[in-house]
């Protein structure tokens, strides 16, 4: 499939700049379809496939009230590796230059730009094939359940040698120390839920020096079924086997777990923007006390706290949220 070579995508929440492009391409022999959010942006895409006439390329800024720009573009490269993709950003350096590239961006071109360097940029890049890739087959069971289980220690415990412990039990997906209340927060996979409540009765609750196990189940979001759908194939994208989640998610010192709480009827408006939110590695739908559990991944300290002071409180519908810092222990 041959994409569109009159129609570009342009993505921003800038009135101005989307009319003042829809004026300037229109000139220049280009039509757009514009949208000011990422995950509305995702439907025109699969739609354009659907089609049979999908974009020449797509133009997305990096700040979108509803999605991080370089999480957009991975969303898109993961199920549309060859549908070019120019990034554009008012402020961005050369970190998000080296960013854009590592994950596959066609072009960056930094706010303010000219039509024309625009149109020069979407003029080199070669008009190919944009058929979406297949996705890998996976081993996984499809009947199983998964549950956070989060772990507090009575005062006094010998730490360590209960973290060891669970961290090699059988049904663990991964372990992981945190600084809150709590001390250990479990990942833990099952055939069903009473094999997961077995193994919690009789293998975790039975040591003798674990004071309170609190299980939030994962549950099937309940999300538009567009959005859904990009959230399946671009889970498969990065990991189709569960097994190999201990190791992908190691433990790091700027590694922090977000317990989320949503406003009553605003789940599917909230749950994309968090899990499209920047730094975030999992974002799980839960049942219980918990609506939502993020781990959340930056490079740095600063970074970790600009994401959980400044962008988790841009999303309207959040109505309680708590952050648990994940303690490397192996290298204590």
């Amino acid at each position: 499939m041959l994409a569109d070579t009159s129609k570009l995508l342009v993505i921003d929440d800038e009135a101005g700049l989307r009319r003042s492009l829809n004026f300037g391409l229109a000139q220049r022999g280009y039509a757009i379809d514009e949208v000011e959010e990422g995950l509305p942006a995702l439907k025109l895409i699969e739609s354009s496939f659907t089609e049979g006439r999908p974009y020449r390329a797509v133009i997305a800024d990096i700040n979108l009230p509803d999605i991080n720009g370089l999480k957009l573009l991975e969303l898109i490269k993961s199920s549309y590796p060859t549908l070019p993709v120019i990034v554009i950003s008012a402020y961005g350096n050369e970190a998000t230059q080296d960013a854009v590239k590592t994950k596959h961006g066609d072009a960056y071109l930094p706010k303010p730009f000219m039509v024309d360097q625009l149109t020069e940029l979407v003029d080199h890049i070669p008009r190919r094939e944009v058929d979406p890739v297949e996705l890998p087959a996976t081993d996984v069971q499809k009947v199983s359940i998964s549950s956070y289980a989060l772990v507090r220690f009575r005062e006094g415990a010998d730490w360590m040698a209960i973290f060891q412990r669970l961290y090699f039990m059988e049904h663990v997906i991964y372990c992981d120390a945190v600084h809150d209340v709590y001390d250990v927060v479990l990942l833990l996979n099952g055939q069903n839920r009473a094999e997961i409540d077995h193994f919690v009765e009789a293998k975790i609750r039975s040591i003798p020096d674990v004071a309170e196990v609190v299980m939030t189940p994962i549950v099937t979001p309940k999300l538009d079924p567009e959005i859904h759908d990009f959230i399946d194939n671009y889970n498969q994208q990065r990991s189709v086997n569960p097994a190999a989640y201990k190791n992908a998610h190691s433990s790091t010192a700027l590694s922090t777990y977000l317990l989320v709480s949503i406003e009553p009827g605003r789940f599917s408006e909230v749950f994309p923007k968090l899990y499209f939110m920047r730094g975030v590695v999992s974002c799980d739908a839960t049942k219980g006390e918990y609506d939502a559990v993020v781990l959340i991944q930056s490079h740095s300290f600063d970074e970790n706290r600009r994401i959980l002071s400044e962008e988790v409180k841009l999303i309207d519908g959040i109505a309680r949220t708590r952050s648990m810092k994940i303690i490397n222990i192996f290298e204590m």
